[in-house]
């Protein structure tokens, strides 16, 4: 291990009565396996879901924020000091993940939908394909 460097936090499942409720047949066209909702151990920018169906595995990203000012006293303060919005234009994820799978060989998920009506879920979400994470070797 590199000086300085801590393993990765593990990632737990959030617990039944604390994950947000989603009818997860109104969002895929296949039938739901199983659904669970990922917290990485601190406030991030998504709300993260593993939604497992007939066709494979899925991770759905919904958007903590929202135009406008920040709720999270984390995300208000990199707003108030440095100007930075964490509110990320789901849209351009589906055309910059197609630029880099057409241009790199880097492994990008494909993303299979972009959801911004709140016809389906409240917040605008996208969908992206389940990649196996490979460490990256920093010798």
């Amino acid at each position: 291990m590199l000086a300085g460097l801590r393993p990765a936090t593990t990632v737990t499942e959030t617990t039944a009565l604390d994950a947000p409720r989603h009818d997860w047949n109104e969002v895929f066209p296949e039938k739901v396996l199983s659904a669970r909702q990922l917290n990485v151990g601190y406030e991030n920018a998504n709300e993260i879901w593993d939604v497992r169906t007939e066709r494979g595995p899925y991770i759905v990203k919904i958007p903590r924020a929202v135009a406008g000012r920040p709720k999270h006293p984390f995300w208000y303060g990199l707003f108030k000091l440095f100007g930075l919005h964490v509110y990320v234009d789901i849209e351009s994820l589906k055309p910059l993940a197609d630029f880099i799978h057409a241009r790199t060989p880097l492994r990008v998920p494909y993303v299979r939908r972009v959801d911004t009506s709140g016809e389906k879920i409240a917040k605008p979400y996208t969908i992206v394909e389940r990649v196996r994470g490979e460490e990256a070797g920093l010798d």
